[in-house]
């Protein structure tokens, strides 16, 4: 009894080995990978005009804030991709005019349609419009289509060239990671992902309201010419891994 228990053991146990030899090391056996997902913790306005209802002015934001932001200017729809074309005095108010960061992450699906003038707001806040009492702030296009951002209005900010240009007539996904110290702009598009940092104190900001597609002290020289699909703000700086798995998770839905 106990000789066939001890073979039955041993048995189990060859058999065990032998399956993770067969589906861990041979046969070229890899692990599923996780599908790429959009983070959602410290996400504070996601306008994705996937969830539009196709009628009206009303942009609902997907976070948890409920910041809806109204459409102005009758912005064209599509639905395929998903977006809206946007042009001087074109463009999206949100409502909350409290917004406060100390660190940040603004991200946007853009498609511009020609090359835009220097300081194009993308998602932007401006003390005196809107309810903002914070000095210019936001994600922009800073010249020739460069990836670009404001931080309170502070020179070493909006004069800092990324030289990552956006393409015309194709989409890319843009960003621009703020910590207390570093700024990270990014190019995502079909050509891969490109990064450039800017070192600059960023100090802590509160009073933000942001407009979709222009800088508002200039709604028709400042406005963004093109499509845009969605804009989003997070209150704390994003890893480069966070901004590739939010690229990876929406380029489906932009033909990527």
């Amino acid at each position: 009894m106990k000789t066939l228990l001890t073979l039955l053991f041993l048995l189990t146990a060859f058999t065990s080995h032998a399956q993770r030899t067969l589906f861990g090391g041979n046969n070229n056996y890899v692990a599923p990978v996780a599908p790429a997902t959009v983070p959602s913790t410290n996400l504070i306005l996601y306008l994705n005009a996937s969830s539009y209802a196709g009628t009206g002015p009303t942009w609902n934001d997907a976070s948890t804030q409920n910041n809806t932001a109204t459409l102005e200017g009758n912005p064209v729809y599509s639905s395929n991709p998903p977006s809206f074309t946007f042009g001087p005095n074109v463009i999206a108010t949100t409502t909350k005019s409290d917004v406060a960061l100390s660190t940040a992450t603004f991200v946007a699906w853009v498609n511009p349609s020609q090359p835009q003038g220097t300081y194009t707001g993308v998602i932007f806040s401006r003390n005196g419009f809107g309810s903002s009492s914070v000095p210019a702030t936001g994600l922009d296009l800073y010249t020739s289509n460069s990836v670009g951002y404001h931080w309170a209005d502070n020179v070493a900010t909006y004069n800092w060239n990324s030289n990552l240009y956006v393409p015309n007539n194709e989409w890319s996904m843009i960003a621009v990671t703020v910590s207390a110290t570093t700024a990270t702009a990014y190019l995502c598009n079909a050509s891969g992902i490109t990064t450039a940092t800017n070192t600059v104190t960023h100090a802590a900001l509160s009073g933000l309201n942001f407009f979709i597609a222009c800088d508002p002290s200039a709604k028709a020289s400042r406005a963004f010419t093109g499509k845009i699909g969605t804009a989003m703000v997070y209150s704390t700086a994003l890893t480069e891994a966070a901004i590739t798995n939010i690229f990876n998770a929406q380029k489906s839905a932009f033909g990527l």
